[in-house]
């Protein structure tokens, strides 16, 4: 193995190698966000088109100077992403306008196909493929399904982004900070399956169940949930209308994603404030993130303990009949959309279990 790739165990987050594949907004905003403080030694940048490429590579070496990140930014192959600590899929395709949503869904499946078949055989046992393009559950269930990589190296952002938005949104609403309010959105983002789901039943504000705070909520009822869930989607909606695609949220996102991975925690991390950098003990709050649930055979959103393996393990939470049967449902919906997509009800040579 040549002297790029590092020699086993796994590297410290200092010495670590991240691949950024798709270096557009969304690529490119993310690169930008793993510069900050010098934390990785290198970010290799993919990208099909070479003239974009070359500029983002030297755009973000000159943001790397700037801010005396030592962090060197590098244009690569998939080869070369396939020896990285941790690889990040940002790649896919804007809609036509007269492209069905199906024909859209063919067009980055062929591109995620792509991607794993330049890269594989990954070249490190440890690798983190993380998964930001969307639809980001199906993708991820499909990079799960093409890649000889385990269940909890395959991550999705998920739902983590609409998490933190539901939560800024509760916070503005009742004038308290974010971070004294745990509130997930779980199952999946993707508006055409609508099956995201707010957990209110297991949704804390300082400190206390919403549903019995009625000193802090004392307005608070079903139709504040409907109302505060509602206004977290068209906030959504507004931003990828308007700009495209959240990019500094989506990048600010993954950026605490990779650390969480990297510092090897093995513990709750939270949605917000600084991640300290060797810190053990952290404020309560796990990541709701897309991975793979063996019971549904695919990958939504539920909260998840990261550690250097990727998923430790899912936190199990404990919901309403109503939220279970919705999450249920998430789930069906991704899985029946990846077996259409794949026409036989296998991908990659992984068979899907029977449940």
């Amino acid at each position: 193995m040549s002297a790029f790739f590092h020699a086993q165990p796994p590297p410290s987050p200092t010495t670590a190698r991240i691949a950024i594949i798709g270096t557009g907004s969304v690529g490119s905003a993310i690169a930008y966000a793993l510069l900050h403080g010098s934390q990785y030694s290198d970010l290799l940048l993919v990208d099909a088109n070479p003239d974009k490429l070359d500029a983002q590579v030297r755009d973000l070496s000159d943001a790397a100077c700037a801010e005396g990140s030592s962090t060197r930014v590098r244009r690569a192959t998939l080869r070369d992403a396939a020896g990285c600590d941790v690889i990040v899929i940002a790649a896919g395709v804007k809609r036509r306008r007269a492209e069905t949503r199906v024909q859209q869904l063919e067009c980055t499946t062929a591109i995620l196909r792509h991607i794993i078949d330049g890269m594989k055989p990954f070249l490190l046992p440890s690798t983190i493929l993380l998964v930001v393009s969307n639809p980001v559950d199906v993708l991820t269930t499909l990079a799960y399904r093409l890649t000889d990589l385990s269940s909890s190296q395959v991550l999705g952002l998920g739902t983590y982004l609409d998490t933190v938005r539901l939560r800024r949104i509760i916070g503005e609403e009742l004038k308290i900070s974010p971070e004294s309010i745990h509130a997930d959105i779980l199952g999946t983002n993707d508006d055409s399956l609508q099956a995201e789901s707010p957990a209110w039943s297991t949704a804390v504000i300082t400190g206390l169940p919403v549903r019995e705070s009625s000193v802090v909520l004392p307005d608070f009822s079903a139709t504040a949930e409907t109302e505060l869930a509602a206004r977290s989607r068209e906030e959504g909606h507004l931003i990828a209308n308007v700009k495209g695609a959240p990019t500094f949220s989506i990048a600010s996102s993954v950026a605490r994603i990779i650390s969480a991975v990297l510092y090897d925690n093995k513990a709750q991390v939270p949605l917000f404030g600084r991640m300290p950098d060797h810190a053990t003990a952290l404020p309560p709050g796990p990541m709701p993130i897309s991975h793979f649930q063996e019971k549904l055979g695919c990958c939504i959103s539920l909260p998840a303990l990261l550690g250097r393996e990727g998923v430790v393990r899912t936190v199990q939470v404990k919901l309403e009949e109503r939220e279970e049967k919705k999450l249920a449902r998430a789930g069906v919906k991704v899985r029946e959309t990846v077996e259409r997509l794949l026409g036989d009800g296998t991908i990659g040579g992984k068979e899907e279990e029977e449940e």
